[in-house]
């Protein structure tokens, strides 16, 4: 099954990451990300783009066809190179965050194959990872549940932002058998269980002390 989503931004930064998997496999490429709206493709929408170990591969400005860039509407950097298939992360790339700006709050066109079953993140790194909802789905926190030997001791953590790109606060993950009143999940300073919302396609910061995957719940 295939589909498309127009998911919205904010005028600043946005962290974003696709809703949808490519229909033939593979990990995410800056192609996957296709800004929507008037006026638009004029190298004023920038995407700062992250692989799966946290680390920044580089900027890159979108370009519309009538700008004349020989290689077409797209991502290009610094140097002029058409840069739309590269790629996010190793293995299926899902759920990798890209931080996409704009001046205006321009929508953002996802479009490819609805994910059947669980939805799993590929493997973060020790550190931190940008990562987000890889669904067209809006989820909460405690949609994202971190699976692997000796997680939910409170050291994976969620770094989440508000609409002015300030922290809006940060959640440890506990286990069942650590014994919190309100079962495994994500809880803030105070022990507080939190649903938090994170809507389609919105990322935010992980951070763990060792390898850990991801595991979203079925779109299907």
């Amino acid at each position: 099954m295939v589909g498309y989503q127009t998911v919205e931004t904010k005028s600043g930064f946005t962290y974003l990451t696709p809703t949808f998997e490519k229909v033939n496999g593979g990990a995410a490429t800056l192609g996957d990300f296709v800004p929507a709206g008037d006026d638009i493709g004029w190298g004023e929408e920038i995407i700062q783009a992250f692989n799966d170990t946290g680390a920044l591969i580089g900027y890159y400005n979108y370009y519309c066809a009538d700008y004349g860039m020989e290689g077409g509407a797209g991502w290009y950097d610094e140097e002029g190179n058409k840069c739309n298939d590269t790629p996010l992360a190793d293995g299926n790339g899902a759920g990798i965050s890209v931080c996409f700006e704009s001046s205006s709050g321009v929508p953002m066109l996802f479009s490819g194959a609805v994910t059947k079953g669980k939805k799993v993140i590929t493997d973060v790194i020790a550190g931190f990872t940008w990562i987000g909802n890889a669904t067209p789905n809006e989820l909460t926190i405690q949609d994202f549940v971190p699976v692997g030997d000796g997680v939910g001791w409170g050291e994976e953590i969620i770094q989440v932002f508000d609409e002015t790109n300030g922290l809006a606060g940060y959640y440890n993950y506990y286990c069942e058998d650590y014994g919190m009143e309100g079962g495994a999940g994500w809880y803030d300073e105070e022990g507080n269980r939190v649903n938090l919302p994170v809507p389609a396609g919105h990322g935010f910061m992980f951070e763990s002390t060792g390898n850990a995957t991801i595991e979203l719940p079925s779109v299907l």
